[in-house]
């Protein structure tokens, strides 16, 4: 069977995996959606998701049907994933991420044991006037500051808010519960490596202690930022 018309396949931002891992990226193509076009693959909303807007739909059945092709590059059965609380529930013995922006999707996967959390997250520059609301909710004064020389402050802010949102996506499974921006705080940013160095700020389990430290990573793609997360433990 033919992927979905609105799911481009020819979006692929450069990632620079470690082997082990699994990623799928579209491009999504809100014309091309229609109401139904979900039943051809076998796929039901849940019913929260039935009045929802169509971009919302559009990007729900993307996620998880890309979420099916990574299963099945994994060597796991091909499957529609469910959610709990609006947390993906991943096969066992896996651990999985899906993110999506206007226009964008994409998952992250792996099986290998070594592996406690994955997380990825896709943004879209952060309007200026966006930023200026909201940067002291996301961001510290020493965090802004480390916006490389020649990046908009809006653009680093949304970096920093993707990275953030990633590194939540991968401690989460260890953490099991809700912790904030402010609970991580970006030390270092290497634009040629694409590589964002942070710190945890708050103990959050008994290995997940105030003082570790760890990275992620980013690229930066039609005005979009990717980033994301692989947590192997403190």
């Amino acid at each position: 069977m033919n992927h979905p018309a609105f799911l481009d396949f020819s979006c692929k931002p450069p990632l620079d995996l470690p082997e082990g891992l699994v990623v799928k990226t579209a491009r999504i193509i809100q014309s091309e959606w229609y109401p139904g076009v979900e039943s051809s693959y076998g796929f039901t909303y849940p019913e929260k998701m039935e009045r929802a807007v169509a971009k919302r739909r559009a990007e729900y059945f993307a996620g998880r049907y890309l979420s099916r092709l990574m299963l099945e590059d994994l060597g796991l059965a091909p499957e529609f994933i469910g959610s709990r609380d609006r947390i993906p529930l991943w096969p066992d013995g896996m651990r999985g991420s899906i993110t999506h922006t206007k226009g964008y999707v994409a998952v992250l996967g792996s099986t290998e044991g070594g592996i406690l959390g994955v997380g990825m997250d896709w943004e879209r520059s952060i309007p200026q006037e966006t930023w200026d609301s909201i940067h002291s909710r996301i961001a510290s004064e020493e965090e802004e500051d480390l916006c490389p020389v020649g990046m908009d402050a809006s653009l680093w802010g949304s970096l920093i808010f993707s990275l953030k949102e990633s590194i939540y996506k991968a401690l989460f499974p260890s953490v099991g519960r809700y912790f904030g921006f402010e609970a991580a705080a970006i030390k270092s940013v290497d634009l040629g490596q694409g590589l964002l160095e942070f710190e945890i700020r708050e103990d959050l389990t008994s290995q997940i202690v105030k003082g570790t430290r760890a990275s992620g990573r980013f690229v930066m793609f039609e005005n979009t930022c990717l980033t994301w997360v692989i947590w192997r433990g403190g």
